[in-house]
């Protein structure tokens, strides 16, 4: 599979430029993930998953080209930004002299970097392993909060820690990357942190049980001493024949139990 389409160095560092500069320039402050050190890290991930799935020269630079591009819609909106991102590449390319065919494969390629988009191609695979290519870093667990910093920000959801570490562990375990390199290489590594968010939730669910049991075992001892008073106060109430050895016998009967669940 042939790019068939030549992308200069000049249009290329053009392109990385115009980029630098929205992203760091006109990008609202409250952004936290989705600034300028991702972006770069997408167009980074471009190459080490290109190159060994078999890409030239110019079918990377041209993926490039809308990694650089893709999130530029979020200077705009949160919600539905890459619409805004293709309009801006649009604008970009063509003022920068561009040919049609090449504008229409940058907006393909933006387009398919929606989550809910199949890849129809290698390039547009290429492109969406190496913008999640971030869930396979050391980083990753931070980076996720991140994400949902913007999302109470921009979207006005908000997670407890125990949501957004289930939502972060079914994202992570349904996510599957398409190219063979990263199936291959990065999946592993994000495998070994979905195992981390589930470390996390075991290790939260293990300690509010430990509280729940704790007290449900106080209440338990609080109805036990209510029981041991009013038997008390009966036994001081009620004349019986009963020998002063069963009395002791009960109460010790009694406080043993008490005893127990105290433990």
């Amino acid at each position: 599979m042939t790019a068939e389409i030549q992308i200069s160095t000049e249009l290329w560092e053009a392109t990385k430029a115009y980029a630098t500069k929205i992203l760091t320039e006109d990008l609202p402050v409250k952004y936290q993930y989705h600034v300028l050190s991702h972006t770069e890290q997408v167009v980074a991930a471009v190459e080490d998953i290109g190159r060994p799935t078999g890409l030239d020269t110019d079918q990377i630079r041209m993926i490039q080209l809308a990694a650089w591009l893709h999130d530029l819609g979020y200077v705009y909106k949160y919600i539905g930004h890459e619409e805004e991102s293709l309009k801006i590449a649009r604008k970009f390319l063509e003022g920068h002299q561009a040919e049609e065919r090449l504008i229409q494969r940058v907006e393909e390629l933006i387009e398919a970097t929606k989550l809910e988009i199949e890849p129809r191609n290698t390039l547009e695979a290429v492109l969406k392993d190496a913008d999640l290519s971030n869930l396979a870093t050391e980083d990753a667990l931070a980076n996720s909060d991140l994400i949902r910093q913007e999302w109470k920000i921009f979207c006005q959801r908000e997670f407890t820690d125990d949501e957004w570490d289930r939502f972060n562990f079914r994202f992570f375990k349904d996510h599957e990357y398409y190219t063979d390199y990263a199936r291959e290489k990065l999946g592993p590594i994000k495998d070994s942190n979905r195992k981390k968010i589930k470390k996390n939730i075991r290790a939260r669910e293990k300690a509010n049980n430990k509280k729940v049991d704790h007290k449900e075992l106080e209440a338990t001892i609080d109805d036990q001493e209510k029981q041991i008073d009013k038997l008390k106060k009966k036994l001081k109430k009620e004349k019986t024949n009963r020998p002063e050895r069963g009395v002791e016998t009960m109460f010790r009967v009694t406080l043993k139990n008490h005893t127990t669940l105290s433990q």
